[in-house]
């Protein structure tokens, strides 16, 4: 990308290394060092909580285990949601975790939060990877229960941790790359009230794990963000360029907003104000595309204020630039760029943000 350093994810290791950052983690060096390879050689998609799912429908789609049928077996009971699902009274004590999770997604799916609660306890008692998961997301947004944030720190980590030496199977890589960045979105934020206080670099740890090791989008987007506010010390631009950049390529619109805006004003890179407002306009297509829509307005009043300091040249080549990117995306030639055709631009602040 024009107006960046070249780099790549080994690179951004080493600089890493060199810089300190993991001069005293060493366990987590070697482990980066022994699978560096490995990760450069796959391809890396931008999983989500949505794809998550997907993929936990695909892990059961695709075991071949039966799901006991019971008839008469199961009774709900008019007491607490505590009270209202007894596994014991469901399936047998040698029963595959695997078809105990996939009880539990069917009545997930069909409204039955409090037997799927149930169901994915008891799974994940037998350390079901996906059932931890998914335990852990309701946790954490309050889906069919109360919302506790310690509880599904717990079993993030607990994900996490069983595999910082081992690597998971592909099918169960992305519940792992879920959980880590959970961990360290837990880290830097920290949980109010509890012992689980905010530290930047403990988040920095896990979001390394699964940015370099898993390619996980939001990781490496987190990533840049904390070295471009000098959150670990002294900004370093440079270093958050390249995670930008890494995230951006995985259609992450907020990625490709902050590095085109760096790219747009030469903050800490050569500028290259085309580049900026091209990855400017792909987040807002992204954006306006994606889950994000909605959510991420900021993105739109960067890249209007952009696109009002830009010259009638550099609009134009900007937009040729999208366009070309799209056209290259398979699936993409009968799509309409929403973006490109601007509407009358109006004042407003470029956010600091």
């Amino acid at each position: 990308m024009c107006g960046l350093p070249n780099g790549s994810r080994l690179k951004i290791i080493l600089d890493l290394e060199q810089s300190g950052i993991l001069r005293k983690q060493w366990g987590l060096l070697l482990l980066v060092r022994r699978r560096i390879l490995v990760v450069l050689r796959k391809r890396r998609v931008m999983w989500t909580f949505r794809f998550a799912e997907n993929a936990m429908i695909k892990v059961l789609n695709s075991a071949k285990v039966g799901l006991v049928v019971m008839t008469g077996a199961f009774v709900l009971s008019t007491g607490s949601p505590a009270e209202a699902f007894d596994p014991l009274k469901v399936f047998k004590s040698d029963e595959n975790p695997l078809a105990i999770m996939k009880y539990g997604f069917d009545a997930y799916k069909n409204g039955r939060k409090d037997e799927a609660l149930g169901a994915f306890r008891y799974a994940a008692g037998k350390n079901q990877l996906a059932a931890k998961w998914k335990l852990g997301r309701m946790y954490a947004i309050g889906d069919g229960v109360k919302r506790d944030d310690v509880a599904a720190f717990k079993l993030y980590r607990e994900i996490a941790d069983q595999y910082a030496d081992i690597r998971p199977r592909r099918r169960d890589r992305i519940f792992v790359s879920n959980a880590i960045v959970a961990v360290a979105d837990y880290y830097r934020s920290g949980i109010a009230g509890t012992n689980i206080k905010q530290n930047i670099g403990r988040a920095v740890e896990y979001y390394i794990r699964a940015g370099a090791l898993y390619g996980n989008g939001h990781a490496q987007y987190q990533l840049g963000r904390i070295y471009l506010e000098g959150l670990m010390g002294k900004s370093q631009p440079v270093q958050a360029a390249r995670w930008l950049r890494a995230a951006g390529k995985k259609r992450h619109p907020a990625a490709q907003a902050v590095l085109g805006r760096m790219l747009f004003e030469g903050n800490g890179v050569r500028r290259n104000r085309v580049q900026g407002l091209m990855l400017m306009t792909m987040a807002v297509e992204y954006s306006a595309r994606g889950r994000t829509s909605g959510q991420l307005g900021w993105i739109d009043e960067w890249r209007e204020a952009a696109f009002k300091k830009a010259s009638r040249s550099e609009r134009s080549k900007a937009l040729k630039l999208v366009e070309r990117s799209f056209a290259s995306t398979p699936g993409a030639n009968n799509r309409k760029i929403s973006s490109i055709r601007t509407k009358k631009v109006q004042e407003s602040p470029v956010l600091d943000r």
